[in-house]
């Protein structure tokens, strides 16, 4: 998934526009390898792309289901399929008072925690959670 605005939008509007994935390919590929340095990042076998306007959810008042509750079923949201084969991230699956981007992000390294057993920091004075996010506090 890609979160961004302004410029960015235009870009990967004119990538996706392309009657050829390839360059699109190549820069999600560029970026991901640029962050992920001694990781071998293989191509995508597919691609999916969808660019939104404008878009906003929130939850059910006086909903009965936690935050924590949300975070924990996108872990494992499909019985059928093994520990490492799904799981959903994104801004939908951690509700905490986060913006779009830094829900997206938590809820993704709250997934690699939980799928992969990769290890990250936690963060103090992270005011979105009410003062700590550690990932593997959601695990």
């Amino acid at each position: 998934a890609v979160y961004d605005d302004g410029l960015c939008v235009e870009t990967w509007s004119a990538l996706i526009a392309r009657s050829s994935q390839e360059n699109l390919v190549q820069e999600i590929l560029r970026g991901l390898r640029s962050i992920f340095i001694d990781v071998q990042i293989p191509r995508p076998t597919k691609v999916f792309t969808q660019i939104w306007s404008g878009a906003w959810h929130f939850q059910k008042a006086s909903s009965i289901v936690s935050n924590k509750q949300i975070i924990s079923w996108a872990l494992y949201p499909l019985q059928r399929f093994t520990k490492h084969q799904f799981t959903l991230v994104g801004e939908a699956f951690h509700l905490d008072r986060a913006g779009w981007t830094e829900a997206a992000i938590k809820s993704s390294l709250i997934s690699l925690r939980s799928q992969f057993d990769l290890k990250f920091k936690c963060y103090e004075n992270d005011v979105p959670s009410g003062g700590r996010f550690c990932s593997l506090d959601f695990v």
